[in-house]
């Protein structure tokens, strides 16, 4: 039987969420790589690395294999992030 995501990152020494480990992911792309798809992010091996370091640098995870983390990425089309709501708060009236 085919193991899921959480017990695959769980086996790398991942403690977060499969949510967390995908806002990671979608983040780092956005912001160092937004210009490249992820097929041609995963298909590099100097700035995939430096992707990948850079993922397990801010999810603290340093045994998160090359791998995962880019079959992550690319998953990230079947499963996307979705923004966090955002809650407007009440001005009081004076």
């Amino acid at each position: 039987m085919k193991k899921r995501v959480a017990e695959q990152l769980a086996e790398m020494g991942y403690t977060g969420t499969v949510e967390e480990f995908r806002r990671v992911l979608a983040e780092v792309k956005r912001e160092k790589y937004a210009d490249w798809t992820d097929e041609n992010l995963a298909f590099t091996r100097h700035q995939a690395d430096d992707y990948c370091s850079e993922v397990r640098k801010r999810l603290s995870a340093p045994k998160l294999s090359r791998v995962a983390i880019l079959k992550g990425l690319v998953s990230l089309r079947k499963n996307p992030v979705k923004p966090k709501p955002v809650v407007a708060q009440e001005q009081p009236v004076s």
